[in-house]
Formats: C-alpha cells, sequence, structure tokens
C-alpha cells in the first residue's frame, strides 16, 4: 500500500503556483486601517489587495523600450473624422457614448 502524500494547506499551494515571495511594505498607521478594513469588506487578504496595488502602480509607470507601431489608415477623405456618427449609423453601428 502506498503513503498518502502530505496535505498541503491550500495557502501553501497558492504560493507554490504563483511562486510569490516576501518582502516587507512600511505603511503609516491610516493606510494600515484602510488596508484592513478594505481587506475584511471584501473578503481578501491584506496581501491580495497589496498585489493588485503593485500590479496597477507597475502598469502605470511601465516604460515601453519602443514605440508602438500602429499601422496608419488614411480614409482619403478629409472629413472622414467629423462624419464618423454619420458613417457608424449607415453602417447600423452605434456611437461610443461614454
Amino acid at each position: 500500500m502506498l503513503a498518502a502524500a502530505p496535505a498541503i494547506d491550500v495557502w501553501q499551494q497558492y504560493h507554490i503556483e504563483m511562486a510569490l515571495k516576501r518582502t516587507t511594505v512600511y505603511l503609516d498607521e491610516n493606510d494600515l486601517r484602510d488596508l484592513k478594513i478594505a481587506a475584511a469588506r471584501r473578503g481578501v487578504s491584506e496581501a491580495e489587495i497589496i498585489r493588485e496595488g503593485v500590479r496597477h502602480a507597475l502598469l502605470r509607470n511601465r516604460v515601453w523600450d519602443e514605440p508602438v507601431n500602429f499601422p496608419l489608415v488614411s480614409s482619403g477623405d478629409p472629413t472622414f473624422a467629423s462624419r464618423t456618427d454619420e458613417i457608424l449609423k449607415s453602417m447600423n453601428a452605434e456611437p461610443d457614448t461614454e
């Protein structure tokens, strides 16, 4: 009979899969209080909110090595931009209202 593999805690498995590394973050009292409240309200760990915040900060501060080279297209119609709503309606499409 084979011995059963040792049970792995859900959090241990999460850390193994995510390859998370430990670090220390210093917060002032108000931010720490707000972090605890937000985590409790959402039912997630404080660390999860911090990881989410770090991901957002990294995206906001990302520096691209090379410019994005979107192709430029000319419609040949100098009035195209001013007639966008009209063109979309003729295609049975709704313009973005946001």
